[in-house]
């Protein structure tokens, strides 16, 4: 399994440094809408399909939704959301974009430890299933809920 998940690595990182390159504030509908269409980009290729939701905030994007229906009762919901913290003036303001930095083995940029990497981590580890619990993986109804947080 180890070197499946180390062969992905490129292909997750690429899919992370698209991610992490799109501002998804909260207030930022288009970012947020453009950060859900490549997520259910990401996920379609592991069969699940996308159902957007307009959120009743006219300011906020819409709710995504990825479905993937299994052959027996078994149900995992994975929750998630699209929004980041920082705003496109602060991300200007304090040069916070993607930056990967191998002599330290890290990423910086907005997201990446938080949603957009942890998205990407779904994204291998249910890759992984197909490919490695092929059963398991068909048998399970699956849905990944990526939706706003509601700031205070």
């Amino acid at each position: 399994m180890n070197d499946w998940l180390t062969a992905q690595m490129p292909e997750a990182l690429e899919w992370l440094e698209r991610m992490v390159r799109i501002n998804s504030f909260t207030t930022n509908r288009e970012g947020v809408n453009a950060l859900g269409k490549l997520t259910a980009e990401a996920f379609a290729e592991l069969g699940f399909e996308p159902e957007f939701v307009p959120s009743t905030e006219p300011t906020h994007g819409s709710h995504l939704y990825l479905r993937r229906p299994g052959a027996t009762g078994a149900q995992v919901l994975l929750v998630s959301h699209l929004d980041t913290v920082f705003p496109p003036e602060e991300e200007l303001r304090e040069n916070f974009q993607w930056e990967p930095v191998p002599e330290e083995g890290r990423i910086y940029g907005p997201g990446t430890v938080d949603i957009k990497g942890g998205t990407v981590l779904i994204w291998m580890i249910l890759g992984a299933l197909q490919r490695l619990a092929p059963t398991v993986f068909e048998e399970t109804n699956w849905l990944i809920a990526s939706m706003h947080r509601r700031r205070y």
